[in-house]
């Protein structure tokens, strides 16, 4: 209690107090904007695997029918990667990313998909998230 008295008391005291408590104010604010902006990248991160996942899925479901019924399990190409950029386009344009490439060999269908996340706190850098994800067509409908 004796030194609250003695910062009452003293008029410098009172000075020291308003700039411990402005430069607390900074940076409370600043920690708090680097974790919301910490947070947006990690939930773009995880949105763009999730998106490109599901269209890879959508994607590798679009088996060729005349190869399936000689017993190969095989995606179809040309559609294997219109059904795939039509799944990321219809989560895409909702997560405010983009679709980048869509490959299908065989019957594994690959998709990448970005997003930019800018920061709301200047500390932190704008940031470009970009993830692939790679499904393939087995027999039985198991699908990895």
């Amino acid at each position: 209690m004796g030194a609250l008295h003695r910062i009452r008391d003293d008029e410098r005291g009172a000075g020291y107090l308003a700039a411990f408590i402005v430069l607390f104010s900074v940076l409370l604010i600043a920690g708090v904007g680097i974790l919301v902006d910490s947070a947006r990248i990690l939930a773009a991160d995880r949105e763009c695997s999730s998106i490109a996942m599901e269209a890879a899925r959508a994607g590798a479901n679009a088996l060729d029918g005349e190869l399936l019924r000689d017993g190969m399990v095989t995606a179809n190409p040309a559609q294997a990667q219109a059904t795939a950029a039509a799944a990321a386009g219809a989560f895409v344009s909702h997560a405010g990313g983009s679709l980048q490439s869509v490959a299908v060999s065989g019957n594994r269908v690959t998709v990448v998909v970005t997003a930019s996340v800018d920061p709301w706190f200047p500390l932190i850098s704008g940031r470009t998230v970009s993830k692939s994800a790679t499904a393939s067509a087995e027999r039985e409908g198991v699908w990895r």
